[in-house]
């Protein structure tokens, strides 16, 4: 998230190939998103690398294909050194690593994320009901009281909500850990 707030506040462009539509083909410049900066960072020839295999192609049922990403233990050739790359093949295994522990809090497979400092009951496992990403916590200065705040902006394209608050995605009039405690109120006193 970081390298995409860098990008954005530098006003540095990233190449974009159109994939459809009649200019089909044509590569233009696009202020960055959140994908193509990883797609970039996980991509080995960043360093200097050719790589050959990293995806396979999947025959469905249906007569369709699917593209499926491969382990890297899995690929058929990894040849570091190839070119001048931005970061050396050490480095971008290092970032490798660092990338795959980050992606533990945010992939879809994450069930709760881990609690955190701060009083807030419900950390890490309050869903956005408009866009189904998991909400951060925020608290108001000198207050001990969480406010649950989709983040989904802010990571996807580096910004904040049109009207440069988080006012818009907050959880709720009641707040979910007043509805948590009542719950465990409720099983301990019939």
């Amino acid at each position: 998230m970081q390298t995409l707030r860098f990008f954005r506040e530098q006003g540095l462009l990233f190449p974009r190939r159109l994939r459809t539509g009649q200019n089909k083909g044509d590569l233009l410049s696009a202020a960055p998103h959140h994908a193509r900066v990883l797609q970039v960072l996980h991509n080995p020839r960043y360093a200097g690398a050719f790589a050959y295999g990293r995806t396979r192609i999947r025959h469905r049922p249906d007569g369709g294909t699917s593209v499926v990403k491969v382990a890297k233990a899995d690929w058929q050739f990894v040849m570091p050194g190839m070119h001048q790359g931005y970061i050396d093949w050490e480095r971008f295994e290092v970032n490798q690593r660092r990338l795959a522990d980050n992606a533990g809090a945010f992939g879809g497979e994450r069930r709760s994320g881990p609690a955190r400092e701060g009083p807030a009951l419900l950390q890490g496992r309050v869903v956005c009901g408009l866009c189904g990403e998991r909400m951060g916590v925020r608290y108001s200065q000198g207050s001990t009281v969480p406010t649950y705040l989709c983040q989904a902006n802010a990571v996807r394209r580096g910004t904040d909500l049109p009207n440069g608050s988080w006012e818009d995605r907050r959880c709720g009039d009641r707040r979910p850990d007043d509805r948590a405690d009542d719950a465990d109120d409720a099983g301990r006193h019939p």
